[in-house]
């Protein structure tokens, strides 16, 4: 019966856990992700653990089944687990919505949110503290002849559980059905328990006692200080092991990356260590001829194994390193991937994690040997939680910023040292001096070495090997500054350019150019953009809300206009203002010194519902998506709590890195913001980042370019490389009325807090750095102006462009006036790229006017693609023109010339007569056609049809030439094609004979 009641509750272990996990998610929704939160959340679930069991040590010997008891408490744990959801939404509803608008800002706020969250999880807190000393009691009273064994056993049974649990939830069941769906599950499984231990105890053949069993050897320390000893002990280790537990997820964040997966695999290794302790000591624990003896040696090893993780861990970046480099990015290599970060995790955490997994059995064992019998379970297991708590807070709050994560760990060693140390002596009381304080004499010479000899490496921990699988920074590079913050380590770096970076876990945040020569960083080009485009888009904002200091570059852009009023800057680590200070006062000193600057260190959702101040532009310029945490910036649940804050005509600005992410986490957080935002324009701001500007209701003004006239934010663009409105205007790449369609058709849920798509995807495409999501900042680049057609963008101006050095497109628009120069104005000096030399060589040269070469077609195109979306009508039929003379080949009629004839009306602009064009050369070249080519034949032809509203030809060009192309693999440049054919589904243009096609 033991081992059937190791198995419920290893089953209860693995919900267990799915609480602790979930449950935490929901609250932070409530009290935000700072480190005053994270420590409440914790203290209040571990402290509810504690009280349940305490109260099951108090009430235990009163109750005639203790198994029953159990029943009850896991049925009322899955009770709430099902009820929870739809509590939850209607409280939180009922909070943001009518009580903190009725309350001043502030002090008043913080409480009520703090009431919520003690509410909705101290009750099941409780239960599942009680659930440990109530079964370990009642199994004793099936059989007390192996007390430590059972408790021995059915702690290695709930801790495997937790592991599988972890994991379980992490990697499947939350991507697979949502927080809601996870909490059903976890439910049903407590539900399940509760009438399966009732069954057992009802009409199994074995009987409970119904008094608690006398405990056989019984001591006589229960009384005075050999309790509280014991009580005390438990606490001290519970504490040093939350200082371990905090410490190395901090520190192995630099090393696996801080990803919600990262730190589940490292939860599980430290949860895995704890239950392999307990399965080690369970088969030794009732034979031990000296338990307090032992548990001193245990307790002084495990900080000697701790104090062993120091130089261990800089060793860790070279084992990530080296496996990096041998591993693919495919989906089979991110399994291995996180194999490795969760051997690495094992290998930092399980030697100490196994002897912390022997101290509670031991501790439970040595107490109820002292006359207290089953009651020592509860007493010893609350004392232990209130340790951690105490843990947490000092860890946190006190230990971790004043001596960094390498203080914290000797913190710790130092708790486990001098309890075993203590513990030791007592037991070898009668012991000569030697032998009893010999070991501190070891073990003090250990503390003193790590602490004088042993340092982390701020050259490997800012390096980010889990992205770029190099164990140390670049050569060259120099670390300025390393903070150990509150919620992050924050690192300051500088390369031999001058370029200054400031990183948050080894992950670059922002970084500028500070040495005034040579090119702005992309990081500059977009934190400025952040601050100007959406003034363009409201020119009349006064105040301003920026969620996200980086660098403070944003915030000094934006106070570059004089009609800005306030700027509230919003963020969550102090550190990194420090930081920010150090790196970059010199560059952005407004965002230090100006008085309309104020900053908050706090979570962003947590301080727009504590402060309640309505703002006319909010920036969110959060970290990438797959950092654990940040992905809830990106939920539609944050954009829909975030209107609350937003003044009626306000704008809402979203900063979305896409380098290291593909097209699904892209449409996911575009379908967030599309379901809340009733119009959207989004812009790129280099080849890889974009930010959407928004509006909660009626649609986005055009920009105010007047702005750009005020001479500060001329000096801020001037700086980035950014000439004006034409080097703007080309930036505008997308639209709710083009992306929403479009989007749609990739299928990815809307990112949600309950059902985080975005947190459980984000990390797997960052390691397979899929490059998927980048055309979608070019989609105005093609030789068809699709986003002229579609009324996005206006034709070209002849005004000038900057080139810049991270943006494609812009650099092409300042080739294509070089190529009109040369080719309309006869400019022999003009600077030109050696493959446009080359594709004007083979226009001119071709000499077959009907055969014509492949490389003539290319030729063409290339011009097309160098000029058309980036001059207007004017300049594009001149090129044209003069290109058509250049050969007698290419006169109307021979096929060069129909292609150059297709390509003029193209790029004029002439869309019926592109349709014609288009329409003509698919017809005759068509089946011969792939890549290129045909691409740009067949989404001219579409486009040409949709602009001239020409159902029946777009059905039949669809039909005839796209879906046989497709299907034969001919074409391969999809996005642009399924822009056009998105907006053809908006206008109800569908083929009555694609549904039998698809079922085909």
């Amino acid at each position: 019966m033991v081992r059937i009641y190791a198995l419920v509750f290893a089953l209860s272990g693995i919900s267990g856990l799915i609480y602790e996990s979930v449950w935490s998610h929901y609250v932070k929704l409530i009290l935000g992700h700072a480190a005053f939160a994270q420590t409440l959340v914790l203290a209040i679930f571990m402290g509810g653990m504690a009280a349940g069991s305490w109260l099951a040590s108090r009430v235990s010997q009163r109750l005639r089944s203790l198994l029953l008891a159990y029943a009850a408490v896991e049925a009322g744990i899955g009770i709430i687990a099902i009820a929870f959801q739809p509590i939850f939404a209607a409280s939180t509803h009922a909070l943001f919505d009518t009580v903190l608008p009725a309350l001043d800002p502030g002090m008043a706020a913080v409480a009520a949110k703090l009431t919520l969250a003690a509410l909705l999880i101290l009750p099941q807190s409780l239960l599942l503290g009680a659930t440990f000393p109530l079964i370990s009691g009642g199994v004793l009273r099936l059989d007390a002849q192996g007390t430590g064994r059972t408790v021995a056993l059915l702690y290695f049974a709930n801790s495997i559980g937790a592991v599988i649990g972890v994991l379980w939830a992490g990697f499947w069941l939350i991507s697979a059905v949502g927080l809601p769906g996870t909490l059903l599950t976890a439910g049903i499984i407590n539900v399940g328990l509760a009438l399966l231990v009732f069954c057992l105890v009802r009409f199994g053949q074995q009987a409970e006692l119904a008094t608690p069993p006398t405990p056989p050897n019984a001591d006589d320390v229960a009384d005075g200080e050999g309790l509280r000893w014991i009580l005390w002990a438990a606490a001290i280790t519970g504490a040093a092991s939350f200082c371990y537990e905090i410490a190395w997820i901090r520190m192995l964040s630099m090393v696996l990356g801080a990803s919600t997966h990262s730190f589940e695999l490292m939860l599980a290794a430290f949860i895995l260590g704890l239950a392999l302790g307990g399965l080690w000591i369970r088969r030794r624990i009732d034979t031990l001829p000296n338990p307090r003896l032992f548990l001193g040696i245990v307790q002084l090893l495990m900080g000697s194994l701790a104090l062993a993780t120091l130089p261990l861990y800089n060793h860790s970046f070279d084992l990530m390193a080296a496996a990096m480099r041998g591993l693919s990015r495919s989906d089979s290599g991110y399994v291995l991937f996180s194999l490795t970060g969760h051997a690495i995790a094992m290998l930092v955490m399980l030697p100490a994690t196994f002897c912390a997994g022997m101290t509670l059995p031991l501790l439970t064992l040595i107490l109820w040997r002292s006359r207290c019998g089953e009651r020592a379970i509860g007493q010893v297991y609350a004392a232990n939680t209130l340790g951690a708590i105490v843990g947490v807070i000092a860890a946190v709050h006190l230990v971790l910023p004043a001596v960094g994560l390498k203080g914290l760990v000797l913190f710790g060693t130092l708790l486990d040292g001098v309890l075993g140390l203590y513990l030791i002596a007592g037991a070898l009381s009668d012991a000569t001096p030697l032998r009893r304080y010999g070991w501190l004499g070891a073990f003090a010479l250990a503390w003193v070495v790590c602490l004088t000899s042993v340092d982390f490496d701020p050259q490997r921990m800012a390096a980010g090997v889990y992205r770029h699988a190099s164990p140390t920074v670049k050569e060259g590079v120099e670390i300025l500054s390393w903070r150990d913050g509150k919620t992050a380590s924050i690192g300051l770096a500088r390369d031999a350019r001058g370029l200054v970076e400031i990183t948050t876990n080894g992950k670059a945040d922002a970084s500028i150019n500070m040495s005034g020569k040579g090119s702005p960083s992309p990081d500059e080009i977009t934190m400025t953009l952040a601050a100007v485009i959406p003034m363009l888009h409201h020119r009349q904002a006064r105040t301003v809300a920026n969620v996200g200091f980086g660098s403070g570059l944003t915030t000094h852009a934006l106070l570059a206009f004089p009609q800005v009023e306030r700027v509230d800057t919003i963020e969550i680590e102090p550190e990194m203002i420090k930081g920010a200070r150090l790196g970059f006062e010199a560059r952005a000193p407004r965002a230090f010194n100006d008085p309309r600057s104020r900053i908050f260190i706090d979570d962003a959702r947590a301080y727009f519902s504590s402060h309640g101040r309505r703002y006319d532009l909010i920036v969110s310029e959060p970290s990438n998506p797959y950092v654990s945490g940040v992905a809830s910036l990106f939920s539609e649940e944050y954009y829909r709590h975030i209107t609350r804050y937003l003044a009626p005509d306000g704008l809402f600005v979203q900063w979305l890195q896409i380098y290291e992410t593909s097209i699904p986490v892209v449409a996911s957080v575009i379908g967030a913001l599309d379901s809340v935002f009733s119009d959207y324009v989004v812009y790129a701001t280099d080849d890889v980042n974009m930010l959407v500007v928004a509006r909660r209701s009626g649609t986005i003004q055009p920009p105010d370019y007047r702005l750009l006239d005020e001479p500060d934010v001329r000096a801020e663009l001037a700086r980035v490389g950014v000439a004006g409105r034409a080097d703007l205007a080309l930036r505008l790449v997308g639209s709710k009325a083009l992306w929403s369609p479009l989007l749609a058709m990739v299928g990815a849920p809307k990112n949600s807090d309950y059902f985080p798509f975005v947190d459980q995807n984000a990390a797997r495409y960052q390691f397979l750095r899929k490059r998927d999501a980048f055309p979608l900042l070019a989609l105005g680049d093609h030789p068809v102006p699709v986003l002229e057609a579609l009324k996005l963008r206006r034709e070209p101006e002849n005004s000038p462009v900057g080139a810049s050095t991270y943006f494609d497109t812009t650099n092409t628009a300042h080739l294509a006036q070089r190529i009109r120069d040369h080719l309309l104005d006869g400019h022999q000096k003009t600077s030109l790229p050696a493959a446009f030399w080359s594709s004007l060589a083979a226009i001119r040269a071709e000499h077959d006017c009907d055969g014509m070469a492949p490389a003539t077609i290319l030729a063409l195109l290339d011009v097309a693609r160098r000029t058309h979306a980036f001059l207007d009508a004017q300049d594009v039929d001149a090129i044209w023109s003069r290109l058509a003379s250049a050969s007698p080949c290419n006169r109307p009629g021979t096929r060069v010339g129909r292609w150059v004839t297709f390509l003029r009306a193209l790029g004029t602009r002439d869309w019926p007569a592109t349709a014609d064009g288009a329409s003509d050369l698919l017809a005759t070249e068509g089946s011969a056609l792939a890549g290129a080519p045909l691409e740009t034949l067949l989404i001219a032809d579409l486009t040409a049809r949709l602009v001239t509203h020409d159902k029946e030809g777009f059905i039949r060009t669809r039909r005839d030439y796209l879906w046989p192309a497709v299907q034969e693999k001919r074409v391969a440049d999809l996005l642009l094609m399924n822009l056009v054919l998105s907006q053809a589904l908006v206008l109800g243009w569908r083929d009555p004979l694609a549904s039998e096609r698809a079922a085909q």
